[in-house]
């Protein structure tokens, strides 16, 4: 599997096949293997981010979007202080945060 992380933080933003074919450089942009249309996130470049390849799934088989895990070094971790905002954010508003629907169980090799 390939990620795409942050440099500053390691936080992971995004989860790839390892035959889709990606490039950052000013811009990062994903041909999915599976003939899906591109994605392009403009706002990405080399400077602040990175493509990580060969990437083990976490033991709990589990990716949180929007940021709320860390890979470094081999070592994915979730970062709890911002679950912990995503809860605190959801219960402001009257709502409860259902963390089974806020992860994708892995089915990306």
């Amino acid at each position: 599997m390939q990620i795409v992380r942050k440099k500053s933080d390691n936080t992971v933003r995004h989860i790839f096949k390892d035959s889709d074919v990606l490039t950052l450089d000013t811009g990062f942009t994903c041909v999915p293997s599976d003939g899906l249309y591109p994605v392009s996130i403009p706002e990405y470049n080399s400077t602040d981010y990175e493509i990580v390849k060969d990437v083990a799934k976490p033991a709990n088989n589990r990716f949180y979007i929007g940021g709320l895990q860390t890979y470094d070094s081999g070592t994915w971790s979730l970062d709890t202080a911002a679950v912990q905002k995503v809860r605190d954010d959801h219960a402001a508003v009257g709502r409860t945060w259902d963390e089974d629907q806020f992860n994708i169980t892995w089915r990306i090799s």
